[in-house]
């Protein structure tokens, strides 16, 4: 989990992958319209989304295999909740096709982060995530892009996701 500003974006980022994203990032403000955009098939493209802020027991914690996420605010203002996966109980199978898998709430998350505009948070597939929670009591109304970028194109394992969980004696090591 990376959590910085977006100027320091580009620190982050294989320069192929940040000369593609740059253009898209720069023209981002909160009236650019909701839905996809493919930025370039089949590895990387982004969702605007609009939606209402919610309390932390209604929030799902998930984590994608497939791609990293990058997610920034354009408008509003959300918690996300993060917390390595090591250990986490799968509350669902792997969903393959939309690259998604859900996790009961640990009873404590590692760090709370709070995602406002010109911030950005990118989670790699190690790092479980619960997003869209209330930075207070009530909701707030939030606009955020999540860009997808194929794990691959960020630089790792060319092959399936390593399982992370070894033991050793009675130590565990993720």
């Amino acid at each position: 989990m990376i959590f910085d500003t977006i100027p320091h974006l580009l620190l982050y980022l294989p320069s192929d992958v940040w000369n593609l994203l740059e253009p898209f990032i720069s023209q981002l403000h909160p009236s650019v319209p909701d839905g996809k955009h493919w930025l370039q098939e089949p590895d990387v493209f982004a969702q605007i989304s609009s939606y209402q802020t919610k309390p932390p027991r209604e929030g799902r914690v998930e984590a994608h295999q497939r791609f990293v996420d990058i997610q920034i605010v354009l408008s509003g203002s959300e918690i996300i909740e993060v917390t390595p996966l090591c250990g986490l109980i799968p509350e669902t199978e792997d969903d393959e096709q939309n690259d998604i898998r859900f996790y009961k709430v640990p009873d404590v998350p590692a760090v709370r982060l709070l995602l406002t505009p010109g911030s950005f948070a990118l989670f790699y597939p190690q790092d479980t995530h619960r997003p869209g929670l209330t930075p207070h009591s009530g909701t707030t109304a939030v606009k955020k892009v999540i860009i997808k970028i194929d794990r691959h194109r960020i630089g790792g394992n060319a092959g399936p996701a390593p399982d992370l969980t070894a033991t050793r004696h009675d130590i565990v090591f993720c």
